[in-house]
């Protein structure tokens, strides 16, 4: 898979967890008992099917999306084996991390 299509695709994943929020939010409005709506098993579809695509056998999308989520947790880190720094905070970086142990 080329950069710009995984960008596309995580960007559309990322949108989808927002306006899960936004529905959750909107309904919370309406009844405070409200608990929560999720599209958890279509956003664990997409996932595993980037991953597969991506040949990500180092699970690095699930965890950019789930420990670092979605890249914003700047203190998480990945090192290579001489302890150095991988960049792993944008989907950019994070295309360029999976393609770097494919």
């Amino acid at each position: 898979m080329e950069k710009k299509e995984f960008v596309r695709l995580m960007k559309g994943v990322i949108q989808l967890d927002k306006d899960q929020e936004s529905i959750n939010k909107a309904f919370q409005k309406l009844d405070s008992d409200f608990n929560y709506f999720s599209l958890g098993k279509c956003t664990t579809l997409i996932l595993d099917a980037i991953k597969i695509a991506m040949n990500d056998e180092y699970d690095f999308i699930n965890y950019w999306v789930y420990e670092k989520n979605f890249g914003k947790d700047k203190e998480l880190k990945v090192f290579d084996k001489d302890n150095k720094v991988i960049p792993s905070d944008t989907l950019e970086q994070l295309y360029d991390l999976i393609k770097k142990y494919e």
